[in-house]
């Protein structure tokens, strides 16, 4: 009995040292265990490439509110540790509110679109209406005479120099010249024209090539004035606007159409009766009166000369012309 008692002392003893064993060896175990779970989890590497290539996806469950939050893979970022701000994480402050992504977004106007140089020369700048300015102190006093005996009559040319400087510099040479003396008008079209200035014109055997020539001065155009009614405008050659010299015409109604093409440099501003009756006289098939209509005199006066209103008729003085008269008044003028 005494020998089965010891056998079983020893026997116990020999499982308490076992179980001592084992509870010392069991902390070396649990690292390799975790080690194992660490080393199935995708290395940040392989993250980065399925990121590139897989679509980002819904979870098909509500996550858990205590689970790591996990970045949007179409940014390409690591998720950031819990409690830990990602140094490439976007600012708060950039995240536009939702009251101002419904904001109306304002879109800036688009500048004019300008037109193309080809436009700008078909367009033509509306020059200013050529009315006399209270300034204008130079005028040229035209006297004609229609046939060799006819009656002497006046008419005023204003002078414009601010329109054409260099067109009215030249027209005053000519008339200090006294180089429209005893030209006649070679050019009459009823109510639109009246046109001299040829020196051709003192010539009645030239009469076929009336219109022709001029003083060869080619003064350059310029283009400031417009064609109203009594305006007066150099004459060129055709498409040569530089061809200025002595032609000027005169038009008798407006004729703005011819803007931008001659030199507006005055207008008549007394006797434009006279004109407005010597259009109405019989021409030719090249438009030049039938009778003569000369130039008997071209001097400047001032600006604010005045022209009398009567004229000498066969050296004698009517108040106006004898169609405008009743019988009463021609038998006074015929006995006084």
């Amino acid at each position: 009995m005494k020998l089965f008692r010891h056998f079983s002392l020893l026997l116990a003893a020999l499982l308490g040292m076992a179980t001592v064993v084992s509870a010392q060896e069991a902390p070396a175990v649990a690292p390799v265990v975790e080690k194992a779970a660490v080393s199935l989890e995708p290395s940040p590497s392989e993250v980065t490439a399925l990121d590139s290539v897989a679509p980002a996806s819904l979870p098909s469950e509500d996550p858990d509110p205590a689970a790591t939050p996990v970045a949007p893979r179409d940014l390409g970022l690591p998720a950031p540790a819990a409690g830990e701000d990602s140094a490439e994480a976007i600012p708060a402050e950039a995240i536009p509110r939702p009251e101002e992504m419904s904001a109306e977004t304002v879109v800036p106007e688009e500048p004019p679109v300008l037109p193309s140089g080809s436009e700008l020369k078909k367009r033509k700048p509306a020059p200013p209406k050529p009315a006399i300015p209270a300034s204008a102190t130079e005028a040229v006093q035209f006297t004609i005479r229609v046939g060799k005996d006819g009656p002497k009559e006046t008419f005023l040319i204003s002078l414009r120099p601010d329109l054409a400087p260099q067109t009215v510099a030249a027209f005053k040479q000519n008339v200090e010249n006294g180089f429209y003396e005893g030209l006649a008008f070679h050019r009459l079209i009823r109510n639109y024209i009246i046109q001299t200035g040829d020196p051709l014109s003192k010539d009645d055997a030239q009469k076929e090539r009336w219109g022709t020539t001029d003083s060869g001065r080619n003064i350059p155009g310029e283009f400031g004035g417009s064609h109203v009614r009594y305006a007066v405008a150099m004459a060129h050659k055709a498409g040569e606007v530089d061809s200025s010299g002595s032609q000027f015409f005169i038009t008798l109604r407006s004729a703005t159409s011819l803007d931008g093409s001659y030199s507006v440099f005055g207008e008549v501003t007394q006797g434009m009766e006279v004109l407005n009756r010597l259009s109405g006289s019989v021409v030719d098939t090249n438009d030049t009166p039938v009778k003569r209509i000369e130039i008997v005199n071209a001097k400047l006066v001032r600006g604010d000369t005045k022209l009398a209103d009567s004229t000498l008729q066969g050296g004698r003085r009517k108040t106006k012309p004898d169609s405008q008269k009743g019988r009463l008044e021609k038998f006074i003028e015929r006995i006084w």
